[in-house]
């Protein structure tokens, strides 16, 4: 009985003991229920337990503030980020001039890529130069290279290489070489001539000579041309250069060198005084009044201009070799299937495809920010005035005329019946 009544004792004085000595799980579970008491002392009494009350206060307080703003602040950022994804979408559907530089960008890359295609499955006819250089490289390398000069130095006369931007251009007579002349002449700092007929001369002659020549041409990373419709071409060349020798200082050349020669060989029918030869010829007048008649049917044809239409027989009887520059097809002079053009602009869109050149020229910093080409001849040869003077040939001959320029057609993608 003592024995239990001692262990009871015991278990009696160690339950008090405890009670009287918390341990560091009560003094914890202590803090908790203090902090379940105190809901409202909760957060930043487990955040510090070590602080008086009051600062624990304060400090919660601002680190609350503190992320108000930050979360603010974020929201805000996001908010303006939208803002202007939407802006530049909006801009992007609104902005008709990025819109139309990618599809003038576009419409150059077909432009270029059908030129190529067309040179691979419908090649050009090579002129003479070309196939005596082939003639000559049977005989002897020696001979074949002397040829092969004097034929590249025939095709630099028209592609000009320009230092300044590390470009090329293909000066094409008729077709915005004027308008363009200019523009370069003032990029190169170059005097602008009094005269605007001789801009083209300045430019050919301020080229380098030698054989850099043909590795700086060939080289350059950028090649460009302007084209225009074969027939519009043929009648701005002639109007310019044969209608009227008096118009122009070069008038003279082209009168004696081709006017003259077109009206002595394809001016002769239906001419009054041709006929009366014909017919003192026929009523046996004598030969002395005969021969002062041919004399004075000469006279009168050699000091006139020649017609278009005897233009027109010129030129589809004349080998293309021995055409003028004026009037030779762009396809042969400017070699576009031995040269790699980079940009073809038609003169039919002048100003949108001559935006588009500077503007890309000027990303690619090859011409100056102020570059700007103006439009020398723009009340030249328009699609009336060539509609006028085409309707004077015969629809046969049209056709020979056709196949005359077939390449310019078909390479810069222009159609026969736009003046038929």
């Amino acid at each position: 009985m003592a024995t239990k009544t001692q262990h009871k004792d015991q278990h009696n004085n160690m339950s008090k003991t405890n009670k009287q000595t918390p341990g560091v799980a009560d003094i914890w579970n202590l803090r908790l229920s203090r902090v379940s008491q105190q809901e409202g002392d909760r957060e930043y009494y487990i955040m510090f337990p070590r602080m008086s009350k009051v600062l624990r206060l304060v400090l919660f307080t601002c680190v609350s503030m503190l992320y108000v703003v930050l979360l603010l602040q974020y929201q805000q950022k996001g908010h303006n980020n939208n803002n202007n994804n939407n802006n530049q979408q909006v801009t992007q559907k609104v902005d008709p001039s990025k819109s139309l530089f990618l599809q003038q960008k576009s419409v150059m890359s077909s432009r270029v890529a059908h030129v190529k295609e067309k040179c691979t499955s419908d090649p050009l006819p090579k002129l003479k130069l070309q196939t005596q250089v082939h003639t000559a490289a049977q005989v002897s390398s020696q001979l074949a290279r002397l040829y092969h000069n004097i034929y590249l130095k025939k095709l630099y006369e028209h592609v000009l290489f320009f230092p300044q931007g590390n470009f090329s251009w293909c000066l094409v007579p008729k077709v915005a070489s004027s308008s363009m002349s200019e523009a370069l002449i003032n990029m190169e700092g170059l005097k602008q001539p009094e005269d605007k007929r001789i801009l083209q001369s300045i430019l050919r002659k301020t080229r380098s000579k030698g054989p850099e020549r043909e590795n700086q041409t060939m080289g350059a990373p950028v090649k460009f041309l302007f084209v225009r419709h074969p027939f519009q071409r043929i009648v701005s060349a002639y109007r310019d250069k044969l209608e009227d020798s008096n118009k122009h200082e070069d008038g003279q050349y082209f009168y004696k060198t081709f006017g003259r020669n077109i009206v002595q060989k394809f001016g002769w029918r239906g001419r009054p005084l041709k006929n009366d030869v014909a017919k003192g010829r026929k009523n046996d007048v004598g030969k002395g009044e005969i021969i002062a008649l041919e004399a004075l049917a000469t006279a009168e044809e050699e000091k006139r201009e020649p017609k278009f239409t005897e233009f027109v027989d010129y030129l589809i009887n004349t080998s293309l070799d021995d055409f003028d520059e004026h009037w030779k097809p762009i396809t042969l002079h400017c070699q576009v299937c031995s040269i790699s053009y980079d940009y073809i602009l038609k003169y039919e869109n002048f100003k949108e495809e001559v935006d588009f050149l500077v503007e890309s020229l000027q990303k690619e910093r090859r011409f100056p920010m102020d570059f700007k080409i103006g439009w020398q001849n723009r009340q030249g040869t328009n699609d009336g005035m060539a509609a006028k003077y085409l309707s004077l040939i015969e629809e046969d001959k049209l056709q020979q005329l056709y196949k005359k320029y077939y390449h310019d057609f078909v390479y810069f993608d222009y159609k026969m019946d736009e003046y038929n």
